[in-house]
């Protein structure tokens, strides 16, 4: 069960159905060359979501906050998910130096995070391996950023129960993984409390559905 619906048809072949977020409990901020069966799964649940190129969180993006607003006060959302990818277009145009034009000035903070890399430096040059590492720094980061927006520390100072975290699809896998620590109200962690244990208990369900659902498909 994922979100209140029986994932399991699709494993045996049955096609998902669309669902209509009436009631959505979580937000995804995803990229927006996202792969299209991540895409696809994102909308047969019954979630929000909120998409960029590199999937930022930038803290100046008042569409991004709006996002978080309607997200946590209105349909009262009680996830937050930054997903990022492998093979990301975003990641690696930001990590070859691309600066001129809007998509140089809206990558500026991936191509920071290059900079700030250490070891070898991620490139459109370098192996495909050190723009993966670098899709998942930036992962990382965003979901500080979601942690870090008045919107959420508003809403864990009125007592709202919401769980942010960060992962990585991998479209050659068909598989998804949690990257950085989880982060609750009250300044919980990973490792730490019931419904901290609940809650990577709903994530852990939610990585075998992404695995389930898009593994059929690559």
């Amino acid at each position: 069960m994922v979100n209140g619906h029986d994932m399991s048809e699709h494993a045996q072949g049955t096609e998902l159905p669309y669902v209509t977020p009436a009631h959505p409990s979580r937000l995804w901020i995803r990229c927006s060359d996202s792969p299209p069966d991540l895409v696809d799964l994102i909308h047969r649940q019954a979630v929000l979501a909120h998409a960029n190129p590199g999937n930022l969180a930038a803290p100046s993006d008042i569409s991004f906050s709006a996002s978080l607003k309607m997200a946590i006060d209105i349909y009262e959302v009680d996830e937050i998910a930054v997903c990022g990818h492998y093979s990301c277009a975003s990641v690696e145009a930001a990590a070859s130096g691309i600066r001129r034009g809007i998509l140089g000035e809206w990558l500026s903070p991936i191509r920071s995070l290059a900079r700030r890399r250490s070891g070898p430096q991620a490139g459109a040059g370098g192996p495909p391996s050190s723009v993966d590492a670098l899709a998942e720094m930036n992962v990382v980061q965003q979901t500080l950023n979601v942690t870090r927006n008045s919107v959420v520390r508003n809403a864990w100072a009125d007592g709202k129960r919401v769980t942010v975290f960060g992962m990585i699809f991998d479209p050659a896998s068909g598989s998804g993984s949690l990257h950085g620590p989880l982060s609750m109200p009250g300044g919980k962690e990973e490792g730490e409390g019931l419904e901290n244990f609940h809650a990577q208990k709903r994530i852990g369900e939610l990585l075998q559905v992404v695995r389930r659902y898009t593994g059929g498909h690559t």
